[in-house]
Parts: structure tokens; sequence; C-alpha cells
């Protein structure tokens, strides 16, 4: 009997995590050339397996059958279970789901605690899923779980855990799919296996969820994956689009998608095909190219029907509805979005179901505002408040931060209903977005004036409206960003009447309320500013950077660790990549503001202190170039610097440039007898008297 058509070298995956099969292992390693019947069976099956990871059919079958009747023969129960599961599990990836189904049910009728009787319950469970029998699909991963864990069969455990974790993630139970993601991933690791699905599941569920960070921080564990695996690096780029057009970022958003449409139409990977036309849906929405999106949302669509995705084509559906509503087809979008939720009830998708009902109230709101006689109009309280019911019931507030363009008028609509049950949910869905958090914001503020909501530069002249970005300015210099009316007025109105000063403040904290949350209805607390009592308070949400004082930050650090070293260690120098993001200094709109002034001097000495260090730092490595112009920066900003002046003529001296050393002392005499009627210092005389003598 040939024992095996695959090295017996390469067949270290198909025994990973299989403590039954370990001393088998153990002996090939060693070199072994001569096994049982039994073992030379077990390797048959290993072969098996080693041909299904491959794509392999055909010999994954054949072997699959040779073990079977290998093992009938002799009656041997665990492998004929085993043989059986493998049978199932190759007829499983071609698809083939009636034979698949028979081969895991035989597999269970011989054995149902043999160390493969967990892998044919995920078989089953495998099935049930992508034949859209949810409940049947749940039961059998668990089965399998606990089995596995019973028989300490970790490769199979792990198996469940990572497709019960999308299975949960399909439902909308997003918190149980992270937590069952994660049970997987320690198990991954305490075998020894890297495995990119972790990551792919974290950060699709984190890009669900707009928890933009968390997504960020998935990604950059997925793509050292990508390289390797056609399905990650595809993942990857679909994913690094998304997360693109949440952030508004819609030129990055179509590279990434053309980079994971190249991988989906070469592979033909039928979900991934699927959820890359979703995208295009959205991009095209996104470009206001609403028959774009419909072509896409329509292939998505197609492909969903042709693998019989019952999950993907409410999604698909979802997008298309999209799509017909941007071309004012509401008949269209209300047909495509009733057909979504009664796939999405069915299955138990419980978000998509939140989120295709949340939809239906939008449409219907706005068609009923454009057409109040509109059919659409009736049972319109009862869809709004199955809405906020599935919204709250699954934690899923994140709908009305993604949809607040949409959220905020049906919010302020149905709080002014006169039925108390409807006035009730509008409050509760404000509750839960005051869960979210919003879009984080980029501030930058030195040398220039400009803030990012996401990706979104907020155009200057919102900023110059009744002062609304001198108030944001000067809130952002404000211990915990807060200050009083009082501090307001003082800094910002001076010279003002109290009556002029309030309504200073109430007209700049109104513009900056708008600027901030443009979506906002009037009367709706903001998510950024708050205007309590005596005080006035800017929250930066999490993600928010702001330049002035990361740069204070990371050089007050750096500079306490370089300032130890002065060259003796590179590694310690000061961070040039810090020095140059001083672009100028602190708020340049308010150069003539008192306000600012403390605390723009401030960083700007912390900024000239890091310069002198630096410039030490390379005299003392030979560098006196980058030393001078380090000088010279110095000078530029103080022409009465003299330890600039002194180490600037020390790096001349280094260059051979003494009449460079001598114009740096002129420079500087000149400038201390006109501004200051007085001398250089007696060692920079004695420096200067040296150079010319010499």
């Amino acid at each position: 009997m040939s024992t095996t058509s695959i090295a017996l070298n390469e067949l270290a995956p198909a025994f990973r995590g299989r403590p039954q099969l370990a001393p088998l292992w153990q002996r090939i390693a060693d070199g072994a050339t001569a096994f049982t019947p039994e073992e030379q069976t077990e390797i048959i099956l290993a072969e098996a397996r080693m041909h299904d990871l491959r794509g392999d059919i055909a010999a994954a079958l054949a072997r699959a059958q040779q073990a079977l009747s290998i093992a009938e023969q002799h009656g041997w129960a665990n492998v004929i279970v085993t043989a059986y599961a493998q049978l199932a599990s190759t007829h499983y990836f071609n698809n083939t789901y009636r034979q698949s189904v028979h081969f895991a049910s035989e597999a269970l009728k011989r054995a149902d605690d043999a160390p493969d009787s967990p892998r044919a319950l995920i078989i089953l469970g495998l099935c049930a899923f992508d034949t859209n029998d949810w409940s049947k699909a749940e039961a059998c991963f668990q089965q399998a779980i606990q089995l596995s864990r019973q028989l300490g069969q970790f490769i199979h455990l792990s198996t469940a855990l990572l497709n019960f974790s999308l299975l949960q993630r399909d439902r909308g139970q997003f918190a149980l799919s992270l937590a069952t993601l994660d049970e997987f991933q320690r198990l991954m690791l305490e075998m020894g296996i890297h495995s990119d699905r972790h990551a792919m599941g974290r950060a699709w569920i984190h890009l669900m969820t707009n928890q933009r960070e968390a997504a960020r921080q998935a990604l950059a564990d997925l793509k050292p994956f990508a390289p390797t695996s056609s399905l990650a690096e595809g993942a990857y780029h679909l994913f690094v689009a998304r997360l693109a057009m949440d952030e508004d970022d819609f030129e990055r958003a179509e590279d990434e998608l053309r980079r994971a449409r190249a991988i989906a139409e070469t592979t033909g990977i039928g979900k991934l095909n699927h959820w890359l036309r979703t995208a295009f849906s959205r991009f095209q929405r996104g470009q206001s190219d609403a028959a774009g999106a419909l072509t896409w949302a329509q292939e998505a669509l197609t492909f969903a029907q042709r693998f019989n995705g019952q999950f993907e084509e409410a999604v698909a559906l979802v997008a298309r509805a999209r799509a017909w509503w941007a071309l004012d087809d509401f008949a269209a979008a209300h047909a495509d979005l009733l057909a979504a939720l009664a796939i999405a009830k069915q299955l138990g998708a419980d978000y998509l179901a939140a989120e295709g009902t949340f939809l239906l109230v939008a449409l219907r709101h706005q068609q009923a505002h454009d057409d109040p006689s509109t059919e659409f109009t009736t049972g319109a309280d009862a869809t709004w408040l199955d809405a906020t019911r599935r919204i709250k019931v699954g934690g899923y507030g994140f709908i009305l931060e993604r949809e607040r363009a949409l959220a905020f008028p049906l919010v302020a609509a149905h709080a002014r209903s006169r039925d108390a049950e409807v006035r009730k949910s509008a409050e509760t869905m404000l509750d839960q977005l005051a869960t979210v958090e919003p879009l984080p914001l980029r501030i930058v503020g030195l040398g220039q004036f400009a803030v990012w909501q996401g990706r979104r530069l907020i155009a200057e002249r919102e900023w110059q409206q009744r002062r609304a970005g001198e108030l944001f300015r000067f809130l952002l210099l404000q211990l915990q960003k807060r200050a009083s009316r009082d501090l307001i007025y003082e800094a910002l109105c001076p010279t003002q009447s109290p009556q002029a000063a309030q309504t200073f403040l109430h007209h700049a904290t109104s513009t900056l309320r708008r600027i901030l949350d443009p979506d906002l209805p009037d009367k709706f607390p903001s998510r950024y500013l708050f205007v309590e009592a005596e005080q006035v308070e800017l929250r930066l949400h999490s993600g928010s950077s702001v330049d002035f004082e990361d740069f204070e930050k990371k050089l007050s650090t750096n500079l306490r660790e370089s300032s130890r070293m002065l060259g003796e260690d590179s590694r310690r120098f000061v961070d040039e990549h810090l020095l140059t993001s001083y672009q100028g200094d602190l708020f340049p709109l308010d150069r003539y503001a008192d306000w600012p002034t403390e605390r723009r001097e401030q960083l700007a000495e912390l900024y000239v202190r890091a310069l002198h260090v630096h410039a030490q730092q390379q005299l003392a490595a030979d560098n006196p170039q980058a030393a001078l112009d380090a000088c010279n920066k110095i000078l530029k900003r103080d022409v009465w610097r003299e330890d600039a002046v002194w180490l600037g003529m020390k790096a001349c001296l280094a260059l051979n440039d003494r009449p460079g050393a001598l114009r740096l002392y002129r420079d500087l005499e000149r400038a201390l007898r006109t501004d200051l009627q007085i001398f250089p210092r007696t060692d920079l005389q004695a420096l200067a008297a040296s150079i010319r003598n010499a």
C-alpha cells in the first residue's frame, strides 16, 4: 500500500492540534519509514486534509474514500468517523451540501465522541449556515464547542469558535462575536498558529459598529497577512476602503476598492465579490452617482443569489434601496427595504433588521414630508417604535451616529409627537446617541489653524462667522478645555458692555455648535460643546488630536532623554521629525490678541530649546553643518541668543568658515548695541578676537 502521495515533511498542518495523532507525527518527524496499517490509514487521511487545503477536491475525495474502505475492513471505529468527517469536509468545500450532510451524519451515527466527531458537527453547522438555517447552525456549533472541550480537540474547538463568531456577527451579536473571536485567537496562538481570521473578524465588526480607532488597529494586525492570502489581501483593501469612506476620504477609498476588485475577480470568491459590490455602491452614492450605485447594488444582489446567501441578499437589497432612494424612486426603495426586512427577520439577523427598519422609518418620513397624503404615512409611529426598540435592545446606537443626517430630523420630529410613547422613544434615541462617540477632530494650530472632522476639513469661512473660531481656539488653551463665562468675557470681550458680551457668547456658541454638529436640530444638546450654567466646555472625543499638545508632550519627553546624552547615543538624539512638526507659532490668526500670548511663548521657547540641544548634539557628533542650520533657525527667531551664536561660531570653525563665524558675531554685536545698548558677553568677544588674530 502506498503510504503517501505528499512528502511526509509537508503534512505537518494536517496533524496540528490533534493530540491523538501526536505520537504518529513524532515518529514521522523522527524519520520513521515503517508504519502499521492503521497508521498508514491515518497518513492517507492527513493527505486528504492537505488536498482540501490546496483545493484539490478530486484527490481529497479519493484519499478519504480509500481510507474509509480500509478502516471499515478492519473495524477501526475512530478512523471510520475521521474518514466520514473528511468526506463531509471535502464535499462542503465543493459546495455539494447534500453529500456533505450525508457523510457528516454518518460520522455521528458511528460514534458521537470520537476525536473527529466535533468536526462532523462543524460541517453540519456550516452546511446549515450556508443554506440559511441559522438555528440549526447555532445548535451544531455549540455542540461542537462543548464536545471539543470535553475531548481536548483544540483544532476543532478553534474552528467551531471561529464559525460561531461569524454566525454571531451576522446575527448582530457583536460583543459576543468579539469575545468568541478572542477565545479562538488564544487557542490558535497556544497551538503556534498565526491566523488572519482574528484580525479580519475584528476589523469587520469595528467598522460595522463605528469604532474607527479599534478598526484601524485591527487593520494594522491584518496587514502582515495580506501578502500570504488572497482572502486576507482582498478583505484588507476592502476594509481600508470602508474606513476611508467613513472618514469621507473618497480618493483613498477608490484606490483601495480597485485593488480589492482585482483580487476578488481573480479569485472568484463569492462573498468577497458580493461585499466589494455593496462597497462600490456606497462609494458611488458618496460621489452623487445614484445610477452607478444602483448598478453595483444589482450586481451584489446577483452574486448573493448565485451562492444562495440570503443574508447577503438582504444586504444587497438594502444597498439597492438606498440607490433607488437617491434616484427619488421611493416605491422601489420601499419594496426593497420590505424584502430585506422579511429575510432579516426570518434569519434572526437582528442588526440588519434594526438598520432596515430605521431606514424604512426615514424613507417614510421623507416621503410624508414631500407628500403628506402618501400611503407611506400609514403606521409610521408603529414602525418608528419598532425601530427604536430594535436599536435599544440590540445596542445599535451607532446606527444613529452613522446615519445622523437621517436620525436627527427623525428624533426631532418624534419628540414633538402627541403620543407619549412616541415622545419617550425619541428621548431613548437621544440617550442612545449619547453612548456613541461622534467623529474625532484633528486640530492644527502651529503656523496655521485648521480642523478636520474625521476626514472632512471644516471650511475656513465657517470659523470666521460670529467669532466662533476664536472661541474654539480660546477653549483649546483652557484647563480641561473649560472656561467660565466671566473668563471668556474678560479674554475675548474686554471692552464690551456686559450685554454685548452676553450677545457675543450666545452667537459664538450657537455658531460653533452648528459648525461641529451640522446635522443637529435646534435645541438638541451638542456632542462637542457644552454650555451649562456659568461654564462653557469643549469635548474632544476618542481619536482626536491637537498638534501643539502632541508637540509639547512628545518633545518635552524627548528633550529629557536627549539632554542627558548629548551625542553619546544616537538613539537619544532630539527627534528631528518633532522639530520639523513645528510649522510656526501658535494661532497666527490671533497674533494681536493677549489670551494666547503666554502659551504661544511657552511653545516657541520649547522649540528654541530643542533646537539648541539639537545643535549641541550635532556639533558633538561631528556634524557641524546640521548644528549651524539649527543655530540659524534660532537666530532667525531671536537675534540676541548668545548661546546660539557661540554654537554657530564653533560650527563655522569646524567647517573652516572663519568669515561666517565672524559674521554671526558681528550680527549679534550690532543687534545688542542697537536694541539694548550692551555688548556681547566676554567669552564671545574673546572667541571673535581669537578668530581675527589667528
